[in-house]
């Protein structure tokens, strides 16, 4: 989908969509549900993610490997950081390059692949 931005709530259904401008569309009215928050680094809230460092703090800890969870974007540094939950961390907010997509099958962005068909 195309990257646009939102620049204000909808005259028409205020309480469930969004107005929102585009590079083909200068206002053009969507359900929230149309939508993604796109998150520093590409990620989306929802995403999967496994960490990539070693991190305590007394509110938790992450630790290389942990499958967590994109939960939106950081409150100190919304622009670099995302917010993400661990199992032993509820609420830690990461630059991209500390987590990696977990996606399907437990695969990797950048591994190397043979078909098996």
């Amino acid at each position: 989908g195309d990257c646009g931005e939102v620049i204000g709530r909808s005259t028409s259904e205020p309480k469930t969509r969004l107005l929102c401008k585009f590079p083909k569309f200068c206002r053009v009215e969507l359900l929230h549900s149309q939508v993604k928050l796109q998150l520093p680094g590409g990620f989306c809230v929802g995403d999967a993610v496994i960490c990539t460092i070693d991190f305590q703090h007394e509110l938790g800890s992450v630790s290389v490997g942990d499958c967590g969870e994109v939960i939106g974007r950081s409150t100190s540094e919304p622009k670099t950081r995302l917010l993400c939950k661990f199992p032993k961390f509820c609420r830690v907010e990461l630059l991209p390059s500390q987590v990696k997509l977990q996606l399907a099958g437990g695969y990797r962005v950048g591994d190397t692949v043979i078909a098996n068909c």
